[in-house]
């Protein structure tokens, strides 16, 4: 171990990784558990094996990764890389793709930070070239070397004119950033109101085909009970009609009686009865029975056709 510790390289992260780090913080903390990377760091040379410990013998998983987080910010500029891998090799990849994806925006906002920081520094020695010519003008007043003093008063405005030309053209560079940034920006805000509209109609669509879905399923148990009650309506008149038939059988039986040879001495009826009667009742009642069925059929038809329409 003693020798690992001093193998140990120790330093602030760079900025931009620590930037990213830094973005991610709340993600990183919700997500990852920092005993599951203290092998691996350790492995990397990151951390020894007093900071493993210490990161372990934390009691809840935040405060494990926040002490481990603390610990790997000041292990050098390689420290970002094997905090990546080892969230990889254990399990974390969503987490090091989403630290890693945001490295543009990170790069940008780095960018600005530094030309600010630049600028200001620019603005300082311009300050301080100004203070340095007062004092020199004074100087110069009070030895009376005007000669002197004008040319090193022109070198000093030409200083000062090139300082201004590369503070405007910093500056141009960080408005530059600045609208690349609001572009982007701009973008994917775009589409995330794109997404929120597909969203917002694919719900729509579910919610009025799972109500047309229900309106079918309650028009098709109805239709059902609806097709019971015709069904029962034309058993019963069939029934009737069975029955007037077989009345009309009897009817028919009666006149063949009395029509036949053997009963030609019994008393004429009162009525006498045609011979051609029997075959126009028979042929009526086969017509009558007929006709019946099929206008029983053409109800219940147009009563089904009627509710599916």
């Amino acid at each position: 171990m003693e020798k690992s510790v001093n193998m140990l390289r120790k330093g602030p992260m760079n900025k931009a990784d620590a930037m990213r780090i830094q973005g991610n913080i709340v993600f990183i903390e919700k997500s990852v558990d920092g005993r599951d990377l203290t092998s691996s760091l350790y492995q990397c040379l990151i951390i020894d094996g007093d900071d493993k410990e210490s990161v372990e013998s934390e009691k809840t998983r935040l405060s494990r990764i926040r002490k481990l987080l603390s610990i790997i910010s000041n292990r050098g500029p390689n420290a970002y890389r094997c905090f990546i891998d080892a969230l990889i090799s254990n399990g974390y990849s969503k987490v090091a793709k989403v630290i890693e994806s945001s490295e543009s925006e990170q790069t940008y906002l780095l960018d600005v930070q530094e030309l600010k920081f630049a600028v200001d520094a620019q603005g300082q020695q311009i300050n301080q070239h100004e203070a340095d010519i007062d004092e020199l003008k004074d100087r110069l007043n009070d030895v009376y070397l005007k000669e002197n003093y004008e040319e090193i008063l022109k070198e000093k405005e030409e200083e000062m004119k090139q300082i201004r030309k590369i503070l405007e053209e910093k500056e141009n560079e960080l408005q530059q950033l600045r609208n690349d940034l609001q572009v982007e920006r701009s973008r994917l805000n775009d589409e995330i109101d794109s997404l929120k509209r597909q969203l917002q109609e694919t719900t729509r669509q579910y919610n009025l085909q799972k109500g047309e879905i229900v309106r079918l399923i309650s028009e098709m148990e109805a239709l059902k009970k609806s097709n019971k009650r015709e069904k029962e309506k034309v058993d019963t008149k069939m029934m009737e009609m069975d029955a007037k038939m077989a009345e009309m059988q009897k009817l028919i039986k009666n006149v063949d009686e009395r029509t036949k040879p053997n009963n030609r001495n019994k008393p004429e009826p009162k009525f006498p009865v045609n011979q051609n009667v029997t075959s126009d009742m028979r042929l009526l009642s086969v017509q009558v029975s007929m006709q019946a069925r099929k206008q029983l059929n053409l109800k219940t038809t147009a009563g089904k056709n009627s509710r599916f329409n």
